[in-house]
C-alpha cells in the first residue's frame, strides 16, 4: 500500500501579504483583528507543505518585504510573531511590493508549466486604500505577470462605529470589499468576507487546499504490517481469554 503525500514545488512561491494599519486594533473580531490575523497566519505557515516557498509583506502608509521567498517556515513565523501597527493603508503598495517578491514571469515561464499555477498572494485588509498605489491598477500589473490574488476582508462592512477604534479610525476601518473583491476577480482569485477569528482560521485553510502541490506516494507497507498484526495478536489474546472464561 502507497499513500499520497502533498509536497512543495521547489519553483512555485507564495507571499502572504496583510493589512497592518491601525485599524486592525479594532475588536469587532476577538481579540482584535490584528492578533487574530497573525494566529491564522501562523496557522497557515505551519499547514505548508514542508519545502514551500513562502514570504510574508505587510502594508500600511507603506509596504515593507518582511521575509522574503523562504522555505524556512519558523522564520516566517517569528516575523509575524513581531509585526507591529503603523498608520495608513496602501492596498495597491501592498501588491506592487508583493509581485517584487514572488518568482519572475519569466523565471516561471521557463519551467514549462503554467505560470499563474506558480504565483500565489494572499492578501488580507480591513480598510480601504487611502494612499500608495491605485489597487486596480497594481492588480492590472498582477495579471500582467500571471499572478493569482486571493483577498480577504476582514471586520465590519456596517455604517456602524466599529468597538475598539477612536473616531479617527472610524472610516479606515470599513474595509472597501468591492475592490477586494475585483482584485480577486481579475487574478482568477477569490474573495472571501471574514467576521470571526474563527472564520479567518477557516478561511486561510480553505485557500491552502486550494493552492497545487505536487504529490509523491510514499509506502506504507511496514505500517499497515504493524497494524495487521497488532489487530491479530488483539485477536489471539481475546480468543485466548475467552477459553479461558469458558
Amino acid at each position: 500500500p502507497a499513500l499520497s503525500i502533498p509536497q512543495a514545488d521547489p519553483r512555485a512561491g507564495i507571499v502572504l501579504t496583510l493589512d497592518v494599519s491601525r485599524s486592525m486594533m479594532a475588536t469587532d473580531i476577538r481579540p482584535n483583528r490584528f492578533n487574530a490575523a497573525r494566529e491564522a497566519l501562523i496557522a497557515f505557515v505551519e499547514g505548508l507543505p514542508e519545502g514551500t516557498r513562502v514570504g510574508l509583506v505587510t502594508f500600511a502608509r507603506y509596504a515593507t518585504t518582511v521575509v522574503p521567498l523562504t522555505d524556512d517556515h519558523d522564520s516566517v513565523i517569528r516575523a509575524v510573531n513581531y509585526l507591529q501597527m503603523d498608520f495608513g493603508t496602501a492596498i495597491g503598495s501592498g501588491i506592487e511590493e508583493s509581485l517584487r517578491v514572488l518568482p519572475t514571469l519569466e523565471e516561471r515561464e521557463e519551467s514549462g508549466d503554467d505560470p499563474q499555477r506558480l504565483a500565489t498572494m494572499v492578501l488580507l485588509s480591513d480598510g480601504r486604500s487611502v494612499i500608495g498605489a491605485d489597487p486596480l491598477e497594481a492588480t492590472e500589473e498582477a495579471v500582467k505577470q500571471k499572478v493569482t490574488i486571493h483577498t480577504i476582508g476582514v471586520g465590519s462592512i456596517t455604517d456602524g462605529p466599529v468597538p475598539g477604534l477612536p473616531p479617527r479610525y472610524q472610516y479606515a476601518a470599513r474595509f472597501d470589499e468591492e475592490t477586494l473583491r475585483a482584485i480577486a476577480d481579475r487574478t482568477g482569485g477569490e474573495y472571501h468576507f471574514v467576521d470571526s477569528a474563527t472564520d479567518l482560521k477557516r478561511t486561510y485553510e480553505q485557500i491552502s487546499r486550494s493552492l497545487v502541490f505536487s504529490t509523491r506516494f510514499d509506502e506504507v507497507s511496514a505500517g499497515a504490517a504493524l497494524i495487521s498484526a497488532i489487530f491479530l495478536m488483539s485477536s489471539l489474546a481475546l480468543s485466548q481469554w475467552r477459553r479461558q472464561v469458558l
